[in-house]
C-alpha cells in the first residue's frame, strides 16, 4: 500500500487548521515512522479525527498496534485522545463500514483494558466516548 498523499490524509484545498496540522505530523511517513512518533510519546491522537478516509485506514493500525503493545503502557494521553478523536469521527463526520470495524475493535479494547493506562473504572468521559463509538 502506498503512502496517502496530501488530500488523501486531510482532503482537498482549502485545508483548516486541524487538517494542515495532520500533514505536518503524518505526510510522508511510513509505519515504522510513526510508530516511533507515538512511542516517543508526541501528541497525534486528535489528528485522527481530521484525517481523510484513505489516511485514516492508513495509519488507524499503526494506532492500535501502539495501544496494544507494552510501549503504550501509562499512555493515558493517547489512549483517551484517540478514543475521544474516533468518537468525534463516528458521531460528527459519520464512518464508512471499512472503518467501523476497526473503530470498534479499539474501542472495545481500549475498554477491556484501560488499568493499562490506569483510567478508572467510573470513568465518565472515557465512558462517553465508548458510548458513542457503540451506539453509531
Amino acid at each position: 500500500m502506498n503512502l496517502p498523499t496530501a488530500d488523501e490524509l486531510a482532503g482537498p484545498e482549502p485545508r483548516g487548521l486541524d487538517e494542515s496540522t495532520v500533514l505536518d505530523r503524518f505526510l510522508g511517513k511510513s509505519w515504522a515512522e510513526v510508530m516511533e512518533m507515538l512511542r516517543s510519546r508526541q501528541p497525534c491522537a486528535e489528528e485522527f479525527a481530521h484525517m481523510g478516509d484513505v489516511g485514516f485506514l492508513y495509519y488507524v493500525d499503526v494506532a492500535f498496534a501502539y495501544l496494544r503493545g507494552d510501549e503504550s503502557k501509562e499512555d493515558w494521553e493517547f489512549a483517551c485522545g484517540l478514543l475521544c478523536s474516533l468518537s468525534c469521527r463516528v458521531s460528527i463526520s459519520g464512518v464508512a463500514d471499512a472503518q467501523r470495524g476497526v473503530i470498534q475493535a479499539i474501542a472495545d479494547y481500549c475498554d477491556v483494558h484501560r488499568t493499562k493506562w490506569a483510567v478508572a473504572s467510573d470513568d465518565a468521559l472515557f465512558a462517553s466516548y465508548l458510548a458513542q463509538i457503540r451506539t453509531r
